[in-house]
């Protein structure tokens, strides 16, 4: 998972907050907000919160099962989670799949530009991969963050509500290689 940052930003995993537990009620207490219906309207219905005796509790749980995910912290402050996963048949060179949700209280910052542009510049070393996310087709904000980052639209992956934006990163060179 990588740890980057940005100008405004600071990214890290957040497995060594789920495995203290004061620190996993601390970031508990930081998500609950960011899972507002506004923040969830665009996102799939397998990001919502459920019903049990712990949705939370639960949704880190599912989350963390189907992701790598880090948190996203503007000084000491968590204003967002960024995901990357391969869906769970993925072949050797399937896209990484990208998702982030941010606070309400960000929106409209530039931060989702920032996150992703940083995220890219940290990839961008490393070994040829694609990138791909999807976006409701209503969520114009998020569709713009990815264009301006430079991902494309792939009409061949979109489906009835969905656009998918694809993006390549890194090198076909070895270390090595890119070194010269």
């Amino acid at each position: 998972m990588p740890v980057f940052s940005t100008p405004r930003l600071s990214i890290h995993p957040w497995d060594p907050h789920l495995d203290d537990p004061a620190k996993r009620y601390v970031l508990k207490q930081a998500i609950r907000p960011m899972l507002s219906d506004a923040a969830m309207r665009y996102l799939p219905s397998t990001l919502a919160l459920g019903s049990g005796p712990d949705p939370l509790e639960d949704w880190v749980v599912a989350r963390q099962a189907a992701a790598s995910v880090s948190v996203i912290q503007q000084q000491d402050l968590t204003i967002g989670l960024l995901f990357l996963f391969l869906p769970p048949a993925a072949e050797e060179g399937s896209p990484i799949h990208l998702g982030y949700l941010l606070a309400e209280q960000v929106w409209g910052q530039g931060l989702g530009s920032e996150l992703v542009a940083g995220l890219i510049a940290h990839l961008e070393p490393g070994p040829l991969c694609d990138l791909q996310a999807g976006v409701d087709i209503n969520n114009h904000a998020s569709a713009r963050i990815l264009k301006k980052s430079g991902f494309v639209r792939a009409p061949e992956f979109c489906a009835d509500a969905l656009d998918v934006y694809v993006r390549s990163v890194g090198s076909m060179l070895s270390p090595a290689e890119a070194e010269i």
